[in-house]
């Protein structure tokens, strides 16, 4: 085997490796067709804080607050909470929540944030087919190589996509 061909099945394992840790966490910590993890429950703001947008984005908001399940158990200090737009706030105003199992971050069901790591997904998993088709000489190999290439570029317009709609939203 060459040192070049090593190095391609190498840099394929990877690829692969960082897009099962992606579609992982992706499942374990976004709301998606798959489920929702974590907890419901109430979450009670303590202070927001707006972040400007840059390049023509609108503003974002970050709150902070506590978490409080809804099956009863411990409140959580220190949550936070990301908006898309600015909205008015004050404290102790609530909203319902999920906050996944050993997060701080929490979410509001219903988003669309998954779409995003689709997109980043199918362009390393593509990317690692398409390597392990390039280590191999054989027209099977090739058809890897095609099919990845193919799999790869149709990863790239998803999060460009979800961006897009969220303009329009």
């Amino acid at each position: 085997m060459s040192i070049r061909r090593s190095i391609v099945l190498l840099g394929g394992a990877v690829l692969l490796v960082l897009a099962g840790w992606l579609a992982y966490s992706t499942v374990h910590t976004l709301d998606g067709p798959w489920g929702r993890p974590g907890s419901p429950g109430t979450f009670a703001v303590t202070r927001c804080q707006t972040e400007r947008g840059g390049g023509g984005d609108p503003p974002t908001m970050t709150c902070t607050g506590t978490f409080t399940p809804d099956r009863g158990g411990t409140p959580v200090p220190g949550v936070r909470l990301g908006f898309d737009r600015v909205s008015p706030w004050a404290p102790g105003a609530t909203r319902r929540v999920w906050l996944p199992d050993t997060s701080h971050v929490a979410y509001r069901p219903g988003g669309n944030d998954w779409l995003v790591r689709l997109g980043f997904f199918l362009f390393l998993l593509g990317s690692s087919i398409a390597s392990f088709g390039a280590a191999g000489a054989s027209r099977w190999a090739m058809r890897a190589q095609v099919a990845g290439g193919i799999i790869a570029v149709s990863g790239i317009p998803v999060p460009f996509l979800v961006w897009l709609i969220s303009l329009l939203t």
